[in-house]
């Protein structure tokens, strides 16, 4: 199975400090992994016994690493990653295995492992409550967060542009993109079996996340980015839960907005919009 699973963790030289404590709490609470780790930067490399870095140089954005990086590995499913997205407990590589082989049985094309607050209606086998599916009307149904990916069809996603990640998932949800329209089998596990915790927005570390990763005996040092304020960590964590009910959310989306306070994807999300649609 080694060979058909790679795991990828997609990062630039400008987050090189958290390569740190990503690998140490993966090597930690995934000690057991058995598959092959990829970091993908633009020229600084980690420690060859935490993954081989594939470096792609400056000329290149976030989907054309990506791409770079899969045409030079072998294996046919890639776990996606960033690299400020934490294993903060222990994984079971028993429960990753059964997924894999879960994914090669049903020839499954996406299987995000976590839901960042997205709801998924439709359950997938009754039988398997926790196993969602991914309709095209669901907004980043599809997303950049941690997930198996079938690499022939994460390629054909990424359809040869080179956008920065927030460029791609906005086209890839705005615009007429495979993911709308794919017959492709596409699954949420609402488990998070790999434990992620997101640590950093907007460049500082989320007090929330932070807190969270000090219960478990994991101490971080935010001294060089520095921490999200206490009201902004306050509105991502009532965007998350709020996510799940969409015409409330709006509405209180808006009204952080009138405080001053627009999450980054917003920011993105009108900037691009306005490039997309000139």
């Amino acid at each position: 199975m080694k060979q058909n699973v790679a795991i990828v963790v997609m990062s630039c030289d400008l987050y090189k400090d958290l390569w740190k404590d990503f690998f140490k709490l993966k090597e930690k609470n995934w000690s057991d992994c058995p598959y092959n780790t990829y970091l993908v930067t633009n020229s600084k490399r980690v420690n060859d016994k935490y993954a081989k870095t594939i470096t792609c140089g400056d000329e290149l954005n976030w989907t054309g690493r990506l791409e770079k990086c899969l045409s030079l590995i072998p294996e046919k499913y890639i776990i996606l990653m960033l690299e400020d997205y934490y294993i903060s407990d222990v994984v079971s590589t028993t429960k990753v295995k059964h997924i894999v082989e879960f994914i090669e049985k049903k020839d499954v094309a996406y299987y995000k492992l976590e839901t960042r607050g997205t709801q998924f209606p439709l359950v997938y086998d009754n039988s398997i409550p926790f196993l969602k599916i991914i309709t095209p009307d669901i907004r980043y149904g599809v997303s950049l967060i941690t997930s198996v990916w079938r690499k022939d069809f994460l390629l054909e996603v990424l359809d040869h542009n080179d956008y920065t990640a927030w460029e791609f998932e906005i086209h890839r949800n705005e615009s007429d993109d495979i993911t709308k329209f794919t017959h492709e089998l596409c699954l949420c596990d609402e488990r998070n079996i790999l434990n992620i915790v997101h640590v950093v927005q907007r460049s500082k570390y989320i007090p929330s996340a932070i807190r969270a990763l000090k219960k478990k005996g994991v101490n971080i040092d935010v001294s060089q980015r520095g921490k999200l304020s206490i009201p902004f960590d306050i509105y991502l964590s009532a965007d998350k839960i709020l996510k799940k009910y969409r015409k409330l959310h709006d509405v209180i989306i808006k009204v952080f907005a009138f405080f001053g306070k627009k999450s980054i994807s917003e920011k993105y999300t009108n900037e691009i919009k306005k490039k997309m649609y000139k």
